[in-house]
């Protein structure tokens, strides 16, 4: 019951987050801000949260060390992710049109990188990072539970990779809003891809 609770937050996240956080993230820095707090609550619910329930489940000889490089493995699973897919794009459209100043300089318009995959690798990226986030949470409601602290609290099973996750999913959801725009997709394409990725978590 929980799982499916916290999968139509997910859901609704993702599809009132393109539009909302376009509005609410208009200026690079925000957008800087916002992506800055968002990693902070994820980096601090893996260390504080997660960690010490791996270390709590497993007591094997040798534990940590299989901890330890299995928390490294998927830090850098997901850093070369992004680095060869280029699926993270934050930035607002409006903020990045060209133009020149004094300093002697132009921006160029907003460049939504593909990587060597092209849109597809886009997509993909954003999908694997989808369902990893759907593991993680269902993992991490089903660690918190098994611990037995939260029978008489069950609604905060996992409350602390959810609250990291759907922070986390407006700006995905605007970053394929952007690339839909970018690659002058129509809205109903737009909305679809939206969809779709919105269901790929839960």
């Amino acid at each position: 019951m929980l799982l499916i609770v916290y999968a139509i937050a997910l859901v609704c996240a993702v599809l009132i987050g393109a539009s909302l956080t376009a509005r609410l993230l208009s200026s690079h820095r925000r957008t800087q801000l916002a992506m800055s707090f968002v990693s902070g609550l994820m980096l601090g619910v893996a260390v504080f949260h997660l960690l010490p329930h791996a270390l709590h489940i497993n007591r094997a000889p040798g534990a940590i060390d299989s901890i330890a490089f299995w928390m490294m493995a998927g830090l850098l699973s997901m850093f070369l992710l992004q680095r060869v897919f280029h699926f993270h794009q934050h930035e607002n459209v409006a903020e990045c049109e060209a133009h020149e100043h004094d300093k002697a300089h132009s921006h160029e318009p907003l460049h939504i990188p593909s990587g060597q995959f092209g849109g597809a690798g886009v997509l993909l990226g954003l999908g694997v990072h989808a369902l990893l986030d759907g593991v993680a949470l269902a993992a991490s409601i089903q660690a918190d539970w098994h611990s037995g602290a939260y029978h008489s609290l069950w609604p905060l099973a996992g409350l602390g990779v959810f609250l990291a996750i759907l922070l986390h999913k407006p700006l995905d959801a605007m970053t394929i809003a952007l690339f839909a725009e970018r690659r002058r997709g129509s809205k109903t394409k737009k909305h679809l891809l939206l969809v779709a990725y919105a269901l790929l978590c839960p």
